[in-house]
């Protein structure tokens, strides 16, 4: 998604423990099995800020969801970014290119860093389900797609 100008990925992901997750292993199951459902997830991403007086988000990629394998690689190689950043501004001490979050200092701890790359480890990028995703976390979820 195109958000004030800027690449703003969304990802879709179901909760393992929903009853249609078995059916859920990449976007096109999401069309095939729950029709008009992507076209309303669209719609919502599209018009959510407009109440804000902001204009309708735009989307790349011809408007396309993307597949799984797609939207897991978008993931790591964020959650690389930011750990790298989070590593700089915690052990190496620089300052962050991304001081504020909006009007709040960003803060980050060590501790921050540490617990994310444990988290990092139960996460299989392979599209296997033999390894728990997300187990750290309070839900395990599988990604099926990126807007």
């Amino acid at each position: 998604m195109i958000d004030d100008g800027e690449a703003d990925w969304k990802i879709i992901a179901i909760d393992i423990n929903d009853p249609w997750a078995s059916q859920m292993n990449d976007i096109q199951d999401v069309e095939q099995k729950l029709p008009g459902v992507l076209e309303d997830i669209r719609h919502w991403w599209r018009v959510y800020k407009v109440a804000e007086g902001k204009p309708e988000n735009k989307f790349g990629f011809g408007e396309r969801f993307l597949k799984r394998s797609f939207a897991l690689d978008v993931v790591q190689q964020t959650h690389e970014f930011w750990l790298n950043l989070a590593k700089t501004v915690v052990v190496d001490k620089k300052k962050s290119p991304l001081a504020h979050c909006g009007k709040h200092p960003l803060h980050v701890s060590l501790r921050d860093v540490e617990s994310l790359s444990a988290l990092s480890d139960n996460c299989d990028s392979s599209g296997s389900d033999e390894r728990k995703r997300g187990t750290k976390r309070q839900g395990s979820f599988k990604a099926a797609s990126t807007a």
